[in-house]
């Protein structure tokens, strides 16, 4: 084993590590959410005459009376001491880790003494690379007599050699194999904490404890800051002056907010289009109080075109809780000349509107496949969610609707939204171009930075480009370090800081399938892809593989979201997948090309409807079929249903994988088994066909 494959391994030991700190986190701010819910329902009244279901922190806050301290009491109570606890944890993972540190100078002090007063066998050593202490008792540049044993490699492996050893003396020696005196056994975990192996021989084995006492410290501290942060998120909500007044007395107020995202179509029939803002103050007209809730307007006609991405806007509407959905404020207004502009968005974000409506504008022109994909394989929004302005002729809601259904059917509806494959294509692009400028690596880390914001700027705002964005960053950070990135690591990261700073965003369905659509290919599509190479083509092995491991993961939440299994969702992304990339960039050359010339931008955009068009009937061919999918158990049991389905199959991979690997590997035999592929007589064929007639005909086949 080199030096190169043990860091390798110690690298995947850190990412692993931190995927249960992401898995705690994500948990402890699910369970803070429900207990939140669950206090407030048990001590509400039920709730309200007339009002409808709705779903998250809105349900127990519509139903709860604005009287009632018990929960404000609990609330503050169980802040403190989650407070109190975090600190804590945090004190004693700080105190353990600075006695490891006092530990490990003590021992370094004491070699050196040693060495100053002349003990025997004690030379000074000096602590090598990731503070390991190399293993070598004789003096530095010293062999013994008849030795071939140069030094100890990194991480006390010891190179390929002999040493003798004093009688009872305990070491490692070649391999990782412990030398006691003239014997040698393999060493095993048992021998490290029976006291067999050496302390500053092997730096593993003693650190273990210490090592998974502070990782278990950080999961809590992790779990316990999550938990913190969701509480005083849900508390802070609860008291917000905007959702008591539609908790308590829904009705026409008027509020004044930001607009943090592009107007579209509206998802209830009573408004033309709806955009989510956040409140800054509301109230009657004669009380206005401040606020920091967010909230989802819903608006008609003319006052749709007056709602600007990042302006400040006076809105005139009926507030109440939401109905559905991840916001819990809705604001209708019910008639026109209801929204008013009070401040336009910045320079930056008023170059970003004018660039996405010339791009849209643009995309008009284009077929009806065209105008509905291209726009959503481009900026992560539908061609007929776009509100199209006067004079302008709207997408066919009937084609749209069925188009959109054709594609959520035959499991490639995730094309349509902006995820981290954008953000992968931008990257490599940005790579390749420092390369060839022969940039220094700080240049290429500031060029993918800044590439990365300006397409989260250019894009829909969603929960997805969040993630995308924030582990393009870190994957930056990395490169700007002169370390490689580490795609679990940084996921990780992401999802713990994420939730951390937007405890919200643990409710998130597009949130928790980005997450958990990297998290599959991280961990699977490798390994899926090295084995389906046995039987297909490597390109098309690859896709396979990607395709199933986002699959394994992200199907439980689908399930959540529609009771239903995309049966054909493996092969309607094999067929699209060799033209999604293409038809990307295309769509992302119109965008950029649309701020100069709108001639060029309608040839990049005609030229990317091309690939769509491929999307198009792969959807409707394969979305049409009655057996497309298959009905499923709904909620949380059909996804615990299918999580088991998947471990299942799993566990009986591995247990025939391991019977086949038994059958075709004798006792004390090394190496990997050989499996026959059903390409190998074909593939021998051709290879010996050529060397049997080769020497005009006579020839014989090789091993004959």
């Amino acid at each position: 084993m080199t030096a190169a494959n043990i860091e390798r391994d110690e690298q995947g030991s850190r990412d692993w590590r931190m995927l249960p700190a992401a898995i705690s986190v994500w948990a402890s701010c699910l369970l803070t959410w429900w207990a939140f819910d669950v206090m407030l329902a048990s001590d509400g009244s039920g709730e309200a005459a007339g009002s409808t279901k709705v779903q998250g922190l809105g349900a127990s806050l519509h139903s709860a009376s604005d009287g009632v301290t018990t929960p404000l009491r609990m609330a503050g109570i169980v802040g403190i001491v989650v407070a109190i606890a975090v600190a804590a944890a945090a004190a004693a993972m700080v105190a353990q880790y600075a006695a490891m540190v006092v530990m490990r100078l003590g021992r370094v002090s004491h070699d050196a003494e040693s060495y100053e007063s002349g003990s025997p066998g004690r030379k000074s050593r000096g602590i090598g690379a990731y503070g390991i202490e190399p293993d070598d008792t004789m003096p530095h540049g010293t062999k013994p007599p008849g030795s071939n044993l140069n030094d100890t490699a990194p991480y006390g492996i010891g190179l390929p050699g002999t040493r003798p050893h004093r009688a009872g003396s305990h070491h490692i020696g070649p391999y990782g194999l412990a030398l006691r005196g003239n014997e040698r056994h393999v060493a095993k975990p048992s021998d490290a904490r029976s006291g067999l192996l050496s302390a500053r021989l092997s730096p593993r084995w003693p650190l273990k404890d210490g090592v998974w006492r502070m990782t278990g410290m950080m999961l809590a501290c992790l779990a316990l800051l999550g938990a913190t942060s969701t509480w005083c998120s849900a508390y802070i909500a609860w008291r917000d002056p905007a959702m008591a007044q539609a908790r308590t007395s829904p009705g026409q107020r008027i509020a004044f907010m930001r607009v943090n995202t592009p107007a579209r179509t509206a998802d209830i029939r009573q408004a033309d289009c709806q955009a989510d803002a956040t409140l800054s103050m509301i109230g009657d007209g004669r009380v206005m109080q401040s606020s920091s809730h967010a909230v989802r307007v819903f608006a008609s006609g003319e006052d749709c075109r007056r709602i600007a991405h990042g302006a400040t806007m006076q809105v005139l509407g009926r507030l109440e809780p939401s109905r559905f959905g991840k916001v819990s404020l809705w604001m209708i207004c019910r008639s026109e000349e209801s929204v008013t502009m009070i401040r336009a968005p910045n320079p930056v974000q008023s170059a970003v509107n004018t660039l996405q409506e010339r791009f849209l504008a643009v995309t008009d022109s284009l077929s009806d496949q065209g105008r509905v994909l291209v726009p959503g394989l481009t900026i992560g929004l539908l061609g007929q969610e776009h509100v199209v302005a006067s004079g302008h002729e709207a997408v066919d809601a009937t084609y749209a609707g069925l188009l959109e259904d054709r594609f959520a059917r035959s499991g490639i509806m995730h094309l349509m939204a902006v995820s981290g494959g954008h953000f992968v294509l931008v990257g490599t692009l940005v790579r390749r171009l420092a390369a060839y400028a022969h940039a220094p690596r700080w240049v290429a880390a500031v060029m993918a930075s800044g590439a990365f914001l300006l397409l989260s700027a250019l894009v829909y705002p969603s929960d997805s480009v969040v993630r995308a964005l924030i582990m393009g960053l870190l994957g930056a950070a990395a490169s700007l370090a002169g370390r490689r990135s580490q795609a679990l690591n940084a996921l990780c990261w992401t999802v713990v800081s994420v939730l951390i700073a937007s405890p919200a965003m643990a409710y998130s369905y597009g949130f928790a399938l980005s997450c958990a659509a990297v998290l599959g290919i991280v961990l699977f599509a490798q390994s899926m892809a090295r084995r389906l190479r046995t039987l297909l083509p490597g390109g098309m092995a690859d896709a396979m593989a990607v395709t199933i491991a986002a699959q394994l993961l992200t199907l439980p939440i689908q399930v959540m979201m529609e009771p239903q299994l995309p049966l054909l969702s493996v092969p309607a992304n094999l067929i699209v997948s060799p033209v999604v990339g293409g038809a990307t960039m295309l769509g992302l050359a119109a965008l950029v090309a649309a701020a100069y010339s709108a001639k060029l931008s309608f040839a990049l955009a005609w030229a990317a409807s091309v690939p769509t068009a491929i999307m198009e009937r792969c959807a409707q061919w394969l979305g049409s079929s009655s057996w497309a999918v298959m009905p499923w158990a709904e909620g949380w049991r059909g996804a615990l249903l299918v999580a088991a389905c998947e471990a299942l199959i799993a566990l009986a991979m591995v247990v025939a994988r391991r019977r086949r690997q038994r059958r075709g590997m004798s006792v004390g035999e090394t190496g990997t088994p050989y499996h026959r592929r059903w390409l190998d007589p074909i593939a021998l064929w051709v290879r010996q066909v050529p060397e049997a007639f080769g020497s005009g005909g006579h020839g014989t086949f090789r091993g004959s």
